[in-house]
């Protein structure tokens, strides 16, 4: 799943030139080193500074999605919005906001905004899909994905995303093909951790510890990748090596919450 923090990153979210700017292009870089206390600090600073920078606003609600305060970011995300109603970010960061706490139709009102001001935005569309899969509309997200690949048809994350939901289908041989195309494509840690997830829910145990493997060697930071392996290794009775990893993945979640 991509975070509002990864699409913030996408995005290059930066501010106008002022000291409010400067604030908010340090609380994104805390952001990306997962210090998402501080990069609050900074946001708020930002708007302090100046109550108008929407930038500020869209990345403390960022953070404060992070550290599980969805209301919060809710909040935060419609004083963006009513800054500036025509920015694409601030619907689609309110509707993250809302899919994550659990009401799927707001976040796909939000997005349906969104994609109305930016429809060339394939991100967009990858957040949509989202909500119609935890819908379990698994034909709207497809489709949703089909006109991401439409727009990029090498984006590989298109090809991830459609792998979940052919996984939540239950039909694991097409979630693997997905997954496959998208390493092929880029061969980074999310894309083994989402294949090995398949492998795991068919039982292709050492198919699944080679992928998480992969993961954990591309980000050693990933405590996903940590709680998947442990997940393996229970399954295969090394309860030792499963606590370890599952104890590795609780240590790095800390870390990315601090």
């Amino acid at each position: 799943m991509i975070t509002l923090v990864q699409l913030l990153q996408s995005w290059g979210l930066v501010g106008r030139a002022s000291p409010a700017a400067d604030a908010v292009a340090k609380g994104m870089r805390l952001l990306a080193e997962h210090s998402t206390a501080r990069a609050i600090v900074e946001f708020d600073r930002a708007i302090a500074l100046d109550p108008a920078e929407k930038a500020a606003w869209i990345g403390r609600a960022a953070a404060r999605l992070e550290r599980g305060d969805p209301d919060g970011a809710i909040a935060d995300a419609a004083r963006a919005i009513a800054i500036d109603p025509a920015d694409a970010r601030a619907r689609t960061a309110r509707g993250v906001a809302h899919l994550d706490n659990d009401d799927p139709k707001r976040a796909i009102a939000d997005f349906d905004e969104a994609i109305a001001l930016d429809p060339g935005d394939g991100r967009i569309y990858d957040q949509r899909a989202r909500a119609y899969l935890f819908m379990r509309d698994f034909d709207s997200a497809l489709a949703d994905y089909d006109q991401m690949i439409q727009l990029a048809p090498n984006d590989p994350l298109a090809y991830c995303r459609r792998g979940d939901v052919f996984r939540s289908k239950g039909d694991c041989d097409q979630a693997a093909a997905e997954h496959s195309r998208a390493i092929a494509l880029a061969p980074v840690s999310n894309h083994y951790l989402q294949r090995g997830l398949v492998f795991l829910q068919q039982g292709n145990h050492s198919a699944a510890l080679a992928d998480f493997d992969e993961a954990i060697r591309l980000d050693p930071r990933s405590d996903l990748a940590y709680n998947a392996r442990s997940r393996t290794f229970a399954a295969i009775g090394n309860r030792k090596q499963a606590n370890a990893d599952y104890d590795e993945a609780l240590r790095l979640g800390a870390m990315r919450n601090r």
